[in-house]
């Protein structure tokens, strides 16, 4: 079971204790004299069990934005993984025969223009960072990512045989920084959510 869907249960009867104390809470209050000196103890006991409910319900929707968050990242660095891979098959390819390359260029170069956009439109859904160094590292995936742009320009618009090897090595090796930086990105909003780091 995912951590997450533990945390989730784990809470989701936590919750149900609470809404239990909250529900003894209320008859013995309907139990008690109005001015007794237990009630007024009673009545802060429902304040607080109250308080805590609305915790429960806060920690469960962080927990459900933890998990989508984790997801979209998983995602992400799949896609990047994808789309260094595409470069790299293709310089695979044509390595086999020079001749190769009029044969597949065009079909690699929209494959890997294709994961690109891709690629950046996952980047552009990810949720702004609040820490200054996370800002960084998103800042660090924007020029990655405009550089691996130009290098998918250059490609299209080249023919020399050793020129292409070296544009689609250059490719997946920005791929490569991109999926480092991502998993940095993630470890450093992941410590947000450790206290102990705190």
């Amino acid at each position: 079971m995912e951590p997450s869907t533990d945390a989730i249960s784990l809470i989701s009867s936590i919750a149900l204790i609470i809404k239990q104390l909250r529900l003894s809470s209320d008859d013995v209050l309907g139990n008690v004299l109005p001015f007794s000196p237990v009630r007024a103890k009673l009545v802060e006991l429902q304040k607080n069990v109250k308080i805590a409910e609305t915790k429960i319900d806060e920690a469960k929707i962080v927990i459900q934005q933890l998990g989508k968050l984790i997801r979209a990242y998983s995602d992400l660095i799949s896609d990047v993984r994808i789309a260094g891979a595409s470069a790299d098959k293709f310089g695979e390819i044509i390595g086999l025969e020079e001749t190769l390359l009029i044969k597949y260029k065009m079909f690699f170069v929209n494959k890997i223009r294709d994961e690109y956009t891709r690629v950046t439109n996952g980047i552009a859904k990810l949720p702004k960072p609040k820490s200054t160094e996370a800002a960084k590292k998103v800042g660090n995936l924007e020029i990655i990512s405009r550089s691996i742009r130009d290098l998918n320009q250059k490609l299209r618009d080249q023919d020399d045989f050793s020129k292409v090897t070296e544009t689609l090595k250059n490719i997946s090796h920005q791929y490569s920084d991109m999926e480092s930086t991502l998993a940095e990105l993630l470890k450093e909003i992941l410590i947000g959510f450790d206290p102990s780091e705190g």
